[in-house]
């Protein structure tokens, strides 16, 4: 989670000024923090969708890899994206098609950070447009062809 366009660091900024607005003194707001909960929330979300038996479609832009997300013993690291999709069972599109992920979703090269994970729903095809048109982005569009 770099820079300061991730979706943490936006919220962070959204609150501090908000906060300014009241006259109070902006909050030091743990970003990490944020993150991990933001996760926490979803795993929450998913299960009760999954317990309502519905499936599930999510696709994000995680900022970080799978590799990121991934301890040294090869465990998903809790509050990752990667932990996200084991604590609720979702299967990554790209593995569950091709049994391999591209190397990036995004006009950098090794930054496979945009996620999309199923559950419940068969996925027909999958694959990364390798523009970033009409839309100006160095994010890449990912199109998913799923068996409603």
């Amino acid at each position: 989670m770099k820079g300061t366009s991730t979706s943490c660091r936006q919220q962070s900024r959204v609150l501090n000024e908000q906060e300014m607005k009241r006259g109070q003194q902006a909050s030091d707001i743990d970003v990490a923090f944020l993150r991990k909960k933001c996760v926490e929330d979803l795993i929450l979300f998913i299960q009760s969708l999954k317990a309502a038996g519905h499936a599930v479609v999510l696709g994000i832009d995680a900022n970080e890899t799978p590799e990121a997300s991934t301890a040294k013993d090869g465990q998903a690291k809790a509050g990752s994206i990667s932990y996200l999709f084991e604590q609720t069972e979702l299967s990554e599109v790209f593995d569950l098609r091709h049994n391999q992920v591209p190397d990036s979703t995004t006009t950098t090269p090794g930054r496979f950070i945009d996620r999309v994970g199923v559950y419940g729903i068969p996925v027909q095809r999958v694959t990364l447009l390798r523009a970033n048109e009409p839309a100006k982005s160095d994010h890449l569009g990912i199109a998913i062809d799923l068996d409603l």
